[in-house]
């Protein structure tokens, strides 16, 4: 127990050298998450699961603020639109932006809130049906995370994000929309910061 506790210190302050200000004004980095989450639909929608991918490059206009350019790509295996068909592949590929303020710059880790607004393009591809579609997005909503030095140039992210949903996407009135609302994802990630 007692060479357990040792080693958990020795790590510690292996860590805590190569720590400086994890965030700082001026900084921009390149981060890479995914995760696989679910997603809510209203009236006359479909629930589903989905594998949820995003990359995004950073920018810090002060040691709190940043603001981000990043795309995402969501990709799910569905329960079919009408029996009795093969499942079908619903994709959503989409572009925006990122704005997050970065609480406690300088120490190792550092806790964030923000919000993030995309536009994208659903694709839902049911084999042997007349139900395929192709139809706009917006994905919209707050966020909520905390980042990790790793290194001088790496770190570890863990997000929240609250995805609501707009435009065709979440019509249930619209002929082929998925009628998507509302939804939940945890994902991690890797930020690799330029210097």
């Amino acid at each position: 127990m007692r060479r357990g506790v040792i080693v958990a210190a020795v790590m510690g302050l292996v860590w805590a050298s190569g720590a400086g200000a994890a965030v700082r004004r001026g900084q921009a980095d390149l981060d890479l998450s995914g995760t696989w989450f679910r997603q809510n639909a209203g009236a006359g929608g479909q629930d589903f699961d989905g594998l949820f991918l995003s990359a995004g490059i950073g920018y810090f206009l002060t040691d709190h603020i940043q603001v981000q350019l990043a795309g995402l790509g969501i990709w799910t295996t569905g329960i079919p639109v009408a029996p009795p068909l093969n499942e079908q592949e619903d994709t959503f590929y989409a572009f925006g932006i990122r704005g997050r303020y970065h609480f406690m710059p300088a120490n190792p880790w550092v806790p964030y809130l923000g919000a993030q607004f995309f536009w994208g393009r659903y694709e839902r591809d049911a084999p042997g049906t007349v139900f395929d579609a192709e139809l706009d997005g917006i994905l919209w909503g707050p966020l909520a995370g905390v980042r990790f030095e790793l290194n001088r140039t790496n770190d570890l992210f863990i997000e929240y994000q609250y995805h609501l949903w707009s435009d065709d996407v979440s019509d249930v009135n619209e002929p082929n929309s998925p009628g998507w609302d509302d939804g939940h994802l945890v994902m991690i990630g890797l930020i690799h910061r330029f210097r």
